[in-house]
């Protein structure tokens, strides 16, 4: 091998080496979880280039990013365009319009859901935020009057019905929820009413999402809204395809997917323009 060829590899390995390194927090600096994503793509980026311009590695993108999925180290996946590399980096200026907390959520739902591209992550926290009513409401409390129960369930309830059952919310996600979703138990309806960001409902969901994460939220639903808020909606969005859909799909279409209608289908559009020109 002639002497440049083998320097060039030298440095390319050496390239590859701290992008490992970076990505599963060797960094001395130990820097926020982001700047690590950025970093690690950076460095896996430039090796790769690198190597492919001088041809001192035969370069395929697809192998490589199937081995960095192997050793459980998805922050570091390459991005399969410059494009998506530069929309996925900085969403630091969500802080304008949600709190500390909800910022530092989304980090781990970047890492480990891959809503790593702008588009994606735009639709999920317009959804959340709409679903959640501004990260607010982390459980669904079922006290509707006689008029929204006729409103919102009119599968549910007549007016007879909807006069008995009015202001009583156990009751109400007994009906709602009952016999389906996984829900076998009689008061499943109301254990497993919706929680989370994104209103994960049903007895079947909480057993997939607390099998995902090691967590037996079977026996302690309401742990989905207190630890679990926004990994419970990403597992949802993923789990359902629609990190896929938002690749290309309308906000209509992605609120049905979410909510089974079109229901603030208008304010869930401003939400995710917002958003979007918040992420760079």
């Amino acid at each position: 091998m002639p002497l440049t060829k083998f320097c060039c590899a030298i440095v390319y390995w050496e390239l590859v080496r701290l992008s490992f390194g970076v990505c599963v927090g060797g960094f001395p600096t130990e820097p926020h979880s982001q700047t690590r994503v950025l970093l690690s793509r950076c460095l896996a980026t430039a090796s790769l280039s690198f190597a492919t311009a001088l041809s001192v590695v035969p370069f395929d993108g697809t192998k490589l990013r199937q081995k960095f999925h192997k050793v459980n180290m998805q922050i570091c996946t390459l991005p399969t365009s410059f494009e998506q590399y530069l929309c996925s980096m900085n969403y630091s200026g969500i802080g304008e319009i949600t709190s500390a907390k909800v910022l530092k959520e989304i980090d781990s739902v970047v890492e480990n859901y891959g809503l790593d591209t702008k588009l994606r992550l735009a639709h999920f926290l317009a959804q959340c935020h709409h679903e959640s009513m501004g990260f607010k409401k982390l459980e669904e409390n079922m006290n509707y009057s006689a008029n929204r129960l006729l409103q919102v369930f009119p599968k549910y309830f007549d007016t007879f019905s909807a006069s008995t059952f009015a202001r009583k919310p156990k009751d109400i996600a007994n009906i709602v929820y009952g016999g389906r979703m996984g829900n076998v138990e009689p008061n499943d309806g109301w254990d497993f009413r919706g929680r989370g960001y994104i209103h994960l409902t049903g007895r079947r969901n909480y057993e997939l999402f607390g099998g995902s994460i090691g967590v037996d939220l079977t026996d302690n639903p309401q742990l989905v809204s207190k630890n679990y808020p926004m990994d419970s909606a990403a597992w949802f969005w993923v789990t359902n395809k629609i990190d896929e859909l938002s690749d290309n799909g309308s906000v209509a279409q992605i609120t049905r997917r979410v909510n089974g209608g079109v229901n603030g289908l208008k304010e869930r559009e401003a939400l995710f323009r917002k958003y979007l020109s918040l992420i760079k």
